[in-house]
């Protein structure tokens, strides 16, 4: 294990169109948040794989 730990952005969109982009955790479980422009609830939505690792820069890298 290298011991980095994987963080992906997450999306989440409100009634009135806002997009939010959250990074969490994937045990997050998280659905729903608030939008940070209008504060309707907003819903997590299926966007492009992205992923950040601790202490890189610019893409996934595998590192085991």
């Amino acid at each position: 294990s290298s011991g980095a730990l994987i963080m992906p952005i997450y999306e989440y969109r409100c009634p009135n169109g806002h997009i939010d982009e959250k990074l969490e955790t994937i045990t997050s479980g998280k659905t729903e948040d608030v939008c940070s422009e209008c504060g309707e609830k907003s819903e997590k939505i299926v966007s492009g794989a992205i992923c950040h690792m601790a202490g890189m820069v610019g893409g996934c890298v595998k590192n085991w």
